[in-house]
């Protein structure tokens, strides 16, 4: 079972490793890591002056599993988004925008796979990069 204040530590401190995210957690100079349901925060931040990349995670769900009370897992389901501003009607930045913010989540998903593969932290040992997916925003 994941503690749920655990994961979302983890994806804030991915946001904040990350050089092109660069979140400076409890400052006020790049909050790039919201946390809550994707579409709220979306409609959050448009129309701000946020120029650049934020990564937002999606409120955990998941699914209970096993043969008994003894050996019941709790499978979480975990979604993430990177966004980033762009001028409205301006096609060539949305293109080049959406690119790189798949080129990041893709080496997002490359942390976590490294550090399930060093098992820490300890209850990523059970992520599956088979079942991860991603869809354009």
């Amino acid at each position: 079972m994941i503690p749920h204040t655990q994961l979302i530590d983890y994806f804030e401190n991915l946001a904040a490793q990350h050089k092109d995210i660069n979140h400076q957690a409890g400052t006020h100079r790049n909050n790039a890591f919201l946390y809550g349901d994707v579409e709220m925060l979306l409609e959050d931040i448009s129309g701000t002056n946020s120029s650049g990349y934020i990564m937002m995670l999606e409120a955990g769900s998941g699914r209970l599993d096993g043969p008994d009370e003894v050996n019941l897992y709790d499978n979480t389901d975990v979604a993430f988004v990177i966004c980033k501003s762009v001028k409205e009607g301006d096609r060539a930045a949305q293109r080049i925008t959406e690119e790189s913010c798949k080129e990041i989540g893709l080496q997002i998903m490359k942390r976590v796979q490294r550090d399930r593969n060093n098992q820490e932290p300890e209850w990523l040992m059970d992520f599956d990069l088979n079942n991860v997916s991603y869809q354009r925003v």
